[in-house]
């Protein structure tokens, strides 16, 4: 993963940010909010509500919030998520039909992830914010199926005791 990293484009998020300023200007708002989307850098579209981590106020999807915020105060670093709840993305542009959750990259959670989840989600080596990352997705035929595998994954979640 580090020669992934090396050849990026950008070094830091400030990088990123920047580079974002610069295409404003060029761009119409449209495509400027496309572009802010691609990036990482678009505001929470979804019901979300403000939650403290790391000294930071992050707006995480509402569902989600209470599992984010217990990960992170156990010492899980916590770097992208969403929901993917329909009820959640109503009325937004960029809308996925998964949840996700991305980790700062720690190999013993990594394997636990791949050995207690099985094939009912998607656990893979990622990317996010420039930083190498486990990537969780949570996918469902519904918001119902979805809450479901968001309330397993948190248990599992719970039971891992190395981070």
């Amino acid at each position: 993963m580090g020669d992934r990293m090396s050849d990026l484009p950008f070094k830091s998020m400030d990088e990123v940010k920047s580079f974002a300023a610069e295409m404003k200007s060029q761009l119409d708002a449209e495509g400027y909010r496309a572009l802010l989307f691609l990036l990482g850098l678009l505001d929470n579209q979804g019901v979300s509500r403000v939650v403290e981590l790391d000294g930071k106020s992050i707006e995480i999807d509402c569902y989600i919030a209470p599992i984010v915020e217990e990960l992170n105060l156990r010492g899980f670093k916590t770097l992208s998520c969403c929901s993917g709840l329909d009820e959640e993305h109503e009325n937004v542009d960029y809308k996925s039909d998964v949840g996700y959750i991305s980790f700062v990259f720690d190999v013993k959670l990594y394997d636990y992830l791949q050995n207690k989840l099985g094939n009912s989600y998607v656990v893979k080596q990622s990317e996010a914010y420039l930083t190498p990352s486990i990537y969780v997705e949570v996918s469902g035929i519904n918001d119902t199926e979805k809450k479901e595998k968001w309330v397993k994954l948190w248990e599992t979640l719970r039971l891992f005791d190395s981070v």
